[in-house]
């Protein structure tokens, strides 16, 4: 017989406390056993069989055997299902909610208090996540939290986000350039230059350092442009001194140019008054491990003033011998 209103709190609780008790376990296999012999054919099993047979099974199970007694002893109740968000990300201060966190409880009708939440699932238990030492659980909240971050400002950067963003560069521009209060002298804008506006949220320095980090990757790439393009130029475009455009130098004889720049790091520049070939005498002399200078001296002669064409190896062997200069600072074998 259905029980009269006044006992229905109590027996709702009464039956939320049976099947939290000992005599059910939870499971994530769907048959609510892992022995198929305790079910037919190891399907999954009925309300029935889960309380009678198996009384192993996940929030579905509970649910639906909840709001199935509730209802066989006259208590309104129906099924709930959704989320249950039981992770807090301290770095963040949000919830994380995954996938694995879909939940199914049960919503029961009371007098005087109307549907009222029952979780009649025991503790999944998360082992993993509750066994898992303090400092690695904080290193995987801290990469929850530059994750969800990431995913807000970087891949989707919705207008709200940019909005907030603008608002707080245009107040912090205000207060370096002096138009505003609160700038500080000279250092405090500098260190905020550097480490972030202190306006800003930690969201958006992180956005800000990863946004510098970006620039001076470009400034060092342009540079080494720059730089690469100042070495072309110095070897293959004739050289203008004095007024007078310089001798033009054979194709086969540019890379002297590139050897003496070499030699430059090394602190061995050439004089003025000193011949290709006394030049490289000298370096000889005073850095053994540099005499391959010689050689590609002499093969510079050649080129330069015997208007002679190298063959495919002796330019391998230039370009060889260049590459080890400019590497390893020497020669790594003789010519």
């Amino acid at each position: 017989a259905p029980l009269p209103p006044e006992r229905h709190a109590a027996a709702a609780e009464a039956i939320e406390a049976f099947l939290r008790s000992s005599r059910f376990s939870y499971s994530r296999d769907p048959r609510g056993t892992t022995d198929p012999r305790e079910t037919p054919t190891g399907r999954m099993p009925t309300i029935e069989e889960f309380l009678t047979v198996t009384r192993r099974g996940y929030c579905a199970h509970f649910a639906s055997a909840m709001t199935l007694m509730c209802q066989a002893v006259g208590i309104e109740a129906r099924l709930a299902t959704g989320y249950r968000a039981a992770e807090f990300n301290e770095a963040g201060q949000f919830y994380r909610v995954r996938k694995k966190d879909a939940h199914a409880w049960v919503e029961v009708l009371l007098p005087g208090r109307g549907w009222t939440d029952f979780d009649p699932t025991p503790d999944a238990g998360d082992e993993t996540r509750r066994s898992q030492r303090p400092w690695l659980a904080t290193m995987r909240a801290w990469y929850d939290f530059v994750q969800f971050e990431w995913a807000n400002l970087i891949v989707s950067f919705e207008a709200a986000h940019r909005e907030e963003l603008w608002n707080a560069i245009t107040k912090w521009w205000r207060q370096i350039t002096g138009r505003d209060e609160g700038g500080g002298d000279l250092r405090t804008r500098l260190r905020e230059l550097l480490l972030g506006p202190s306006i800003f949220t930690f969201s958006q320095r992180l956005l800000y350092w990863f946004v510098a980090l970006l620039l001076l990757l470009l400034v060092v790439l342009v540079l080494r442009a720059a730089w690469m393009a100042l070495l072309i130029v110095h070897e293959f475009v004739p050289r203008v001194r004095r007024g007078r455009r310089s001798l033009t130098r054979h194709p086969d004889a540019r890379y002297y140019d590139r050897l003496l720049i070499l030699l430059a790091r090394q602190g061995l520049n050439k004089p003025p008054e000193l011949t290709p070939r006394e030049f490289a005498r000298r370096i000889a002399a005073e850095r053994p491990d540099l005499s391959a200078v010689v050689q590609l001296t002499d093969w510079f002669y050649e080129a330069q003033y015997g208007a002679a064409r190298f063959d495919p190896d002796r330019r391998r062997r230039i370009s060889e011998l260049l590459e080890n200069l400019r590497d390893r600072g020497r020669f790594s074998v003789q010519a």
